[in-house]
């Protein structure tokens, strides 16, 4: 409100600035004239003026729109909570040592999951263009951070061509690692849906998985049962939508 009394203001100083400028130019002798330029000025300034407020207040309203709309994605995910007594999901490969494979990171290091026995590894298959993996990034970095002196590895697996644009992605967003050409990976745990997310045990045993988005608390719990004492612990699964991965869609729950 304050930026529009100002640009209202400025604008009336405008205003009168033009219209006694234009009246220095005229001669005065002339009353009747002089009154007729004055209500000349008056109404052909007014338009003007109007138009301007109104550009004003158009561009102010939307703006306000989009912080309104910021703000309503925000306490939405910030609110985003998978329900407790949703039963446990079942998949082929729970219980199953985790199937290995060797991938390139943005680096052009050869990263081996057979080299990471003996640590809690979470495997987040995603692209650049899934708006749920976008939304889940931030989980992922702030638990991989929370947890990287506990031994946690936090693995990106990426199957897209083009390896500049994952590049550009991770560069100002990803600190864990993020592993191309994940086409095999993707295949050997059945990944259908994408973001799909694998937790592994320090035996190299599957634990669980998430299929779609999930909040940063879930995924915690996930963590914490991979260093619990019991390496069967009972796990909590939260089934989610899927979309599938074939077609780039930007939605919230998953993408297949």
């Amino acid at each position: 409100m304050s930026v529009l009394v100002f640009c209202y203001r400025s604008l009336l100083r405008l205003s009168k600035w033009f219209s006694s400028h234009r009246n220095q130019e005229k001669v005065k002798a002339n009353k009747p004239m002089a009154h007729s330029n004055r209500f000349d000025k008056k109404w052909v300034s007014m338009p003007i003026l109007i138009l301007l407020l109104t550009s004003v207040i158009s561009c102010a309203a939307l703006e306000e729109a989009q912080q309104r709309r910021q703000e309503r994605i925000k306490r939405k995910l910030a609110g985003y909570t998978t329900p407790p007594e949703m039963p446990v999901e079942d998949f082929s490969l729970r219980g199953q040592p985790a199937p290995l494979f060797t991938l390139q990171d943005l680096n052009g290091n050869q990263v081996s999951l057979a080299e990471l026995r003996g640590k809690r590894v979470v495997i987040n298959f995603w692209a650049t263009w899934c708006g749920p993996c976008r939304m889940e990034i931030p989980h992922l970095e702030n638990l991989s951070k929370k947890y990287k002196d506990r031994g946690l590895v936090v693995l990106g697996v990426n199957n897209e061509s083009d390896h500049q644009a994952v590049r550009d992605f991770a560069k100002a967003q990803i600190s864990y690692t993020v592993l191309l050409d994940g086409h095999l990976p993707f295949l050997d745990y059945n990944v259908g849906g994408i973001p799909c997310t694998y937790y592994i045990d320090k035996d190299g045993i599957i634990r669980d998985r998430d299929v779609g988005f999930n909040s940063e608390g879930a995924m915690e719990r996930k963590i914490n049962n991979l260093f619990s004492s019991s390496s069967r612990a009972q796990f909590e699964a939260y089934p989610t939508v899927a979309y599938p991965i074939s077609r780039p869609v930007i939605a919230a729950g998953c993408c297949k």
